[in-house]
């Protein structure tokens, strides 16, 4: 099941790549390290009254990603550019949440909060607007995206679903 993760996130990248004129239609953002991230969504999490900040040292790492548990049926996954087991060195490419079950409220607070800290000058509407218009484009293998630095993906596999957020740097 996660090689089959890393198979599709390799796709979605290669989509992303082959469906853009140029990367300058999609934005740019700031390099962001899997540590800051991580602080930056649990900031989020703490903001955001319904849900419970995670325990960040509470992660495993397999198959070059890393792996915190949200729910029993949700995941935050962050695949960094390139993998060397140091989350203060390393930059994130992809961070997705993997679930394992239907998407719900609680689900999608995790997913507004986690583009939150992807992209924290983004508006509530236009973080709507991309989840929204992330499962229409997902029917074309296409990504969702503002201008603003960030791609929002969703996948829906036999066995879970993906929103995935890809960073768009220079």
């Amino acid at each position: 099941m996660r090689k089959k993760l890393i198979f599709v996130g390799f796709i979605f990248i290669i989509l992303i790549t082959l469906g853009c004129n140029s990367k300058k239609d999609y934005g740019y953002i700031s390099r962001i390290t899997v540590a800051d991230l991580i602080s930056k969504f649990n900031e989020e999490l703490a903001n955001d009254n319904e849900l419970e900040a995670m325990e960040i040292s509470e992660y495993y790492s397999e198959d070059n990603l890393y792996w915190y548990n949200l729910t029993n049926e949700a995941f935050l996954v962050i695949t960094p550019e390139k993998f060397i087991d140091n989350k203060e060195k390393e930059i994130v490419e992809i961070s997705r949440l993997y679930i394992e079950t239907e998407v719900n409220e609680e689900i999608l607070l995790y997913l507004k909060d986690l583009i939150k800290a992807n992209n924290e000058e983004l508006t509530e509407e236009e973080i709507e607007d991309l989840i929204t218009s992330s499962k229409e484009f997902s029917e074309k293998s296409l990504t969702a995206n503002n201008g603003k630095g960030i791609s929002i993906g969703y996948l829906e596999m036999d066995d879970h679903y993906e929103y995935q957020i890809i960073r768009n740097y220079k």
